[in-house]
């Protein structure tokens, strides 16, 4: 199925089909992705940050400071590619 985004003033939005049963004012994250956006949702009080958290292990891990962009990049990425196999999974159920 694909939907087409509409402007909306300053904004573009999207529509979600209503057999997905979201209902209006439910909060999402945007994770941008190679091949598209994936939307993720969040509470208050359980928001993902995984750019801190990665920082903050690679400081724990103590990664040499030469080292510390390229591996924060190459994290970040596998983030990225779990994300996309997660949404990929969960459209196959």
């Amino acid at each position: 199925m694909a939907i087409t985004t509409k402007q909306q003033g300053d904004a573009v939005t999207l529509a979600v089909p209503e057999h997905f049963h979201v209902g209006a004012g439910v909060r999402v994250e945007p994770k941008l992705l190679t091949n598209g956006i994936f939307y993720e949702f969040v509470r208050d009080d359980d928001v993902l940050d995984a750019g801190s958290q990665i920082l903050q292990d690679l400081l724990v891990e103590g990664v040499p400071r030469e080292r510390m962009v390229s591996e924060y990049n190459r994290r970040k990425r596998e983030v990225n590619a779990t994300i996309l196999a997660l949404s990929r999974k969960a459209r196959e159920q």
